[in-house]
């Protein structure tokens, strides 16, 4: 699994490539995410544009991170989740605890006004995900 993040405001996105399975390295997405040591952070977003596999494994650590991002006080969400994927979430009963975006915009218009209203020079758009990557 290749992770590579960026900033836009006061989000971060992670771009998650490759399998989100029982053999990927779930441990070092949760700390990538975990690890943000940032407070003006106020939401954590997971975009799985490039993901090719998920399974149970990989919807129980997508549960985790949601619990663990919610309960320090930051947004959870999934930016462009495919379709097969969105399905398999939806069957499971996670569609309705989720927040899934449909694109980065959306993703960063569900953060609460008053967090955006504070950001000086505001959210940048397109992303532009940085190169170093980070778990294996």
């Amino acid at each position: 699994m290749e992770i590579t993040y960026a900033h836009s405001g006061p989000a971060v996105f992670f771009l998650v490539g490759g399998s989100l399975t029982v053999d990927a390295d779930l441990q070092g997405l949760r700390a990538a995410v975990c690890g943000i040591a940032d407070p003006k952070v106020r939401g954590v977003f997971l975009d799985l544009a490039q993901v090719t596999r998920l399974d149970c494994s990989g919807i129980g650590e997508l549960t985790r991170l949601h619990r663990l991002v919610s309960a320090s006080g930051r947004t959870f969400g999934l930016v462009h989740v495919g379709r097969r994927d969105r399905r398999m979430l939806d069957m499971v009963g996670l569609g309705v605890i989720l927040l899934m975006h449909d694109n980065v915009r959306q993703a960063l218009d569900s953060l609460p006004a008053i967090t955006r209203r504070h950001e000086s020079r505001g959210p940048q758009l397109p992303l532009s995900y940085g190169s170093a990557s980070v778990g294996s």
